[in-house]
């Protein structure tokens, strides 16, 4: 039953096919190409926004990074400043 409602659409649209002025057939692909443009436009779009999204969280990221690089360089500054202290050895500061 199945078969046979597709086989029969098939061959009516065949038919129509055949059948079409050259400038229906142009109308069609047209549209039939304006559908595809549409459609790739839309994936383009959503890719460029997931990618804007993206670059954004890597630039918090990076931020975050580099204020816990900051604040372990305090640390590691005042451990030597310390130390220093402590062996009586001066140490150069950079």
């Amino acid at each position: 039953m199945v078969i046979r409602y597709i086989k029969a659409k098939l061959q009516k649209r065949a038919l129509q096919k055949k059948e079409e002025t050259p400038a229906d057939k142009a109308a069609r692909r047209t549209a039939t190409a304006t559908v595809w443009m549409a459609l790739f436009t839309f994936v383009l779009a959503v890719a460029t926004i997931r990618t804007l999204i993206e670059i954004h969280e890597g630039g918090i990221d990076t931020h975050n990074l580099a204020a816990a690089a900051q604040a372990q360089a305090e640390q590691m500054r005042t451990a030597t400043s310390q130390t220093a202290d402590l062996i009586q050895v001066p140490i150069p500061r950079v």
